[in-house]
C-alpha cells in the first residue's frame, strides 16, 4: 500500500472521483474479511519471557506480529525477553483502519517501550517498513539501548505531490482507494497486491471488486505523511546508540538508495547492510532470511555486552497533519 498511497497527490490533481455508498460498503466488507482473516493465534501480538533484556518487534503496515515473530524466536532463544505488538488498524483490528487516527500508531510503540524499559536492563527495538518510520517518530535515542530498522519506510513525493498536499489538502475527500483501477489480469499488479491481501481473496471473482472499493482515511494518510517525512530526523543523527539498517537490494517499496543515504547522515554510529530481495526479504525461505536473522542475534549479541544506557521514555506528544 506504500507505493499506491505514495501517488495520492497526482491522482487527486487529476480529479478524484467520491466514494459512493455502496462503494464504501464494499470497501467495508473487504476490511472485515481481512480483520477475520488475520485473527489467528499466529498473528497475534506476542510476549516470550527471557532475561533482562527486551527488545520490541513493530511490525510493517499492513502487517500483524506474524512478520517479526522469527526473528523474535531467534533472540529469544539467545536470552531475551521478546514482545511484538500489533499496531492499530492491522491485522485482526483492520475493520477499523478507515477511523484509525496516527497518534494511536505513536502511542502504540511509545507505551511499550516505556512500560520495558521499567523492567528490563536494557532496550532494543526492531521496526520493520512503517513499523522502522514509527519506531524513530515515536521515540528518542535515549528512550532505548539500540534500534534495528529492516527495509525502513521513506516518504517520496515529486514536486508535484508536494504542491498539492499544500495546497490542495482541504478539497481532497475523506476517503481513497488505493487499489480502485487494480487489473487483477497483471503479474505485476497480482504481486503487489500479494503483500496486502491474502492469495485467497486475489483467486476469487467475487472478491475483486470489493478490494477495488477498499478505502483509506486520507486525513491518516496525511497524519503518516507529517510523522513519516519527519521521522529521521537530527535527533536520530546526534543519538549515541547503536544502530543497524537491513536492506534489501531489490526493494521498490523502501528504496536502497534512500537506506544508504541514511545511513551516510547517521554516520559511523549506524550499521548498513544490504541483502539479496525486495521488500518481503524477511519471509522464512527468502535467500536474504538466514542473514536478517545472522545480523540481529550479532548485533543484540554486542548490545547486551554495553553498559545499558535507556531513560524511561514519557508518554505524550501529538501527530499532526501538515
Amino acid at each position: 500500500m506504500h507505493s499506491a498511497i505514495c501517488g495520492l497527490a497526482v491522482i487527486l490533481l487529476a480529479g478524484c472521483s467520491t466514494v459512493t455508498p455502496a462503494q464504501r460498503e464494499a470497501g467495508d466488507r473487504m476490511a472485515r474479511m481481512m480483520a477475520a482473516r488475520f485473527d489467528t493465534p499466529a498473528d497475534k501480538p506476542f510476549f516470550l519471557r527471557g532475561g533482562p533484556n527486551a527488545a520490541l518487534f513493530v511490525h510493517g503496515f499492513p502487517g500483524t506480529p506474524a512478520q517479526l515473530r522469527p526473528f523474535a524466536e531467534a533472540l529469544h532463544a539467545q536470552g531475551w525477553t521478546v514482545r511484538g505488538v500489533q499496531m492499530p488498524g492491522n491485522g485482526s483490528d483492520t475493520a477499523r483502519l478507515s477511523s484509525l487516527t496516527g497518534q494511536e500508531w505513536i502511542d502504540t510503540v511509545r507505551n511499550a517501550v516505556a512500560e520495558m524499559s521499567s523492567h528490563y536492563k536494557r532496550v532494543l527495538v526492531v521496526g520493520y517498513s512503517m513499523g522502522a518510520a514509527m519506531s524513530c517518530a515515536s521515540l528518542a535515542p535515549e528512550n532505548v539501548d539500540g534500534l534495528v530498522l529492516i527495509a525502513p519506510y521513506q516518504w517520496r513525493e515529486n514536486v508535484a505531490e508536494t504542491f498539492v498536499w499544500t495546497f490542495f489538502r482541504p478539497l481532497m475527500p475523506k476517503l481513497y482507494q488505493p487499489f480502485k483501477s487494480s487489473d487483477f489480469s497483471k503479474p505485476a499488479t497480482r504481486a503487489l497486491l500479494s503483500e496486502y491481501f491474502p492469495q485467497e481473496f486475489l483467486d476469487q471473482p467475487a472478491y475483486r471488486e470489493e478490494i477495488r472499493s477498499y478505502t483509506v482515511s486520507i486525513p491518516l494518510i496525511a497524519q503518516l505523511r507529517s510523522t513519516v517525512r519527519s521521522a529521521y530526523g537530527r535527533k536520530w543523527k546526534d543519538a549515541r546508540i547503536p544502530i543497524m539498517i537491513l536492506q534489501g537490494t531489490e526493494d521498490k517499496t523502501a528504496l536502497p538508495s534512500r537506506s544508504r543515504a541514511l545511513a551516510a547522515r547517521w554516520g559511523v554510529r549506524s550499521q548498513y547492510i544490504e541483502l539479496p530481495g525486495d521488500h518481503l526479504f524477511i519471509k522464512p525461505g527468502s535467500p536474504a532470511f538466514p542473514g536478517i536473522v545472522h545480523d540481529l542475534c550479532l548485533f543484540a549479541a554486542k548490545l547486551a555486552a554495553k553498559p545499558p544506557t535507556h531513560k524511561q521514555c514519557g508518554i505524550g506528544g501529538a501527530v499532526h497533519a501538515r
